[in-house]
C-alpha cells in the first residue's frame, strides 16, 4: 500500500512539473487538485468492485415475484424490449465515443498539450466509471429484461441483471462524446462549434436508445447516465482550465473587431 501511494505521488509531481513549464496552456495540472480527484475516484472504484464481487444474481423466487406493476407506468414498456443486435450496436458505438477524445491528439493545437489533455480525458472517464459503479451497487435496480419471460433464464438470473440504474454505457458515451466536443471547443474558442456539440449529443443519445431497445435499461437509467457522463466531462475539464489562458481568450473575443466592420472599414 505504501509503494502504491508513493507511485501515485511521483506521477502527480511529474504531471505538475510538466504543466508548470507550459504556463500558457489551455489546461494546467496542480498537485492538490490531481490528488483531490485521483484518490477519491480510485477509492470509490475499489469500494464498488468489492461490493460487486459480493453481489449474487436473482433467485428463482425473486424472479417469480417480479411485477411490472411495481414500475412506474411511463417506463413499463421497457420490460418488453430485448434485442441482442442492439446490445452489439451499443457496444461498438460506445467504443467510438471512448476513442474520439483521444483522436484529438492528432490536432496540432491539442497535441502541444498531450499530457494535460490526456490526463483530463482519463480522469473524466474514471470519474464517470466510479460514480456509475457506485450507483449500480447501491440501488440494485433490476434491468427491464429481468421482467421479460422471453429472455433466457440464465441472463435474467445473472447478477448483471441487478445493475440497471444508472446506464453505464450511456454515462461513458456522454463522457467521451462531450469530452471530444468540450476539448475541441476549448482549443478553438473563436469558431462556431454547434455542429460538434450536436454530433456528440446525437451519438451518445443513440447509445442510450440502443440500450433501452436491448432491454438493458429504463428511460430514467439512460437519462441519469447522460447527466452523469456530461457532468463528468464538463466538471473535470473546467477544473483543469488555465485561468490566465481563459481570461486571455475572453478578453481577445471582447476586443476583437467584427469581421464585417473590418471589411467595411
Amino acid at each position: 500500500m505504501k509503494l502504491y501511494k508513493e507511485i501515485i505521488k511521483i506521477i502527480i509531481v511529474l504531471l505538475v512539473v510538466h504543466s508548470c513549464l507550459f504556463a500558457d496552456n489551455v489546461y494546467e495540472l496542480k498537485f492538490a487538485r490531481e490528488s483531490a480527484i485521483i484518490i477519491p475516484v480510485f477509492t470509490l472504484g475499489a469500494y464498488s468492485l468489492i461490493r460487486s464481487s459480493n453481489q449474487t444474481g436473482l433467485s428463482e423466487y425473486e424472479l417469480d415475484n417480479l411485477s411490472i406493476y411495481k414500475i412506474n407506468r411511463f417506463e413499463r414498456f421497457a420490460t418488453q424490449n430485448y434485442c441482442e443486435r442492439s446490445m452489439l450496436q451499443s457496444d461498438f458505438l460506445l467504443y467510438a465515443c471512448l476513442i474520439a477524445p483521444f483522436l484529438l491528439n492528432i490536432n496540432n493545437n491539442v497535441s502541444g498539450e498531450f499530457l494535460e489533455v490526456n490526463t483530463v480525458i482519463v480522469q473524466s472517464l474514471l470519474t464517470s466509471i466510479a460514480f456509475t459503479q457506485l450507483t449500480k451497487t447501491t440501488f440494485l435496480r433490476n434491468r427491464p429484461l429481468a421482467y421479460n419471460d422471453s429472455v433466457p433464464i440464465n441472463i435474467r438470473r445473472d447478477k448483471d441483471a441487478r445493475y440497471s440504474f444508472i446506464s453505464g454505457h450511456t454515462a461513458l458515451a456522454f463522457t467521451g462524446a462531450m469530452l471530444t466536443a468540450k476539448i475541441y471547443n476549448d482549443f478553438h474558442p473563436y469558431t462556431n462549434n454547434t455542429l460538434v456539440y450536436a454530433t456528440a449529443i446525437t451519438t451518445a443519445s443513440t447509445v442510450g436508445y440502443l440500450r433501452m431497445r436491448a432491454g438493458k435499461h429504463f428511460p430514467s437509467d439512460v437519462l441519469a447516465g447522460a447527466i452523469v457522463g456530461t457532468a463528468s466531462a464538463f466538471l473535470i475539464t473546467e477544473m483543469h482550465r488555465n485561468v490566465k489562458c481563459k481570461m486571455k481568450n475572453d478578453n481577445s473575443s471582447r476586443n476583437a473587431i467584427p469581421l464585417h466592420f473590418q471589411i467595411n472599414f
